[in-house]
């Protein structure tokens, strides 16, 4: 049975053996985290933001905490919506890091994704990533 979340009008489901990292009540951002120590997490952002200014942003937080990120801007679909972001690669404890963020406008809000795991995890996890997104664009429908 999955585990779920919901707060401020947004709710999600994730696996069981994940964890929902301490939500800050006031804020609307929320993470949660796989036994590897991989994670999904969302930032809520009421109202339009440009997305292309959320992505840039995102990009330039990793590349402060993380050496020689590797880039590239992407425009796609999440579940069926336009959206932009960047695909990402890093070192971090001499390990290969694939992260990837996604902002995507729906329901009058817009979302900033970031979907982390290691190099060698992240196909197989990708999955899961996936359908802790449609579970949430579910909820804001």
């Amino acid at each position: 049975m999955p585990a779920s979340f919901e707060r401020a009008g947004i709710s999600f489901q994730f696996p069981d053996n994940w964890k929902l990292q301490d939500p800050d009540p006031a804020s609307l951002s929320v993470s949660v985290e796989s036994p590897q120590g991989a994670f999904w997490s969302l930032d809520l952002f009421p109202g339009y933001h440009e997305p292309t200014n959320l992505a840039e942003e995102t990009l330039r937080t990793i590349k402060e905490e993380y050496d020689e990120v590797e880039s590239q801007f992407v425009q796609t679909e999440v579940c069926g919506e336009p959206a932009v972001g960047f695909d990402m690669q890093f070192y971090c404890l001499d390990l290969l890091i694939q992260s990837k963020t996604r902002v995507v406008e729906v329901g009058g809000e817009t979302l900033v994704l970031l979907f982390q795991a290691e190099d060698r995890d992240f196909t197989s996890l990708e999955q899961v990533f996936h359908a802790i997104t449609a579970s949430l664009f579910e909820s804001l429908r």
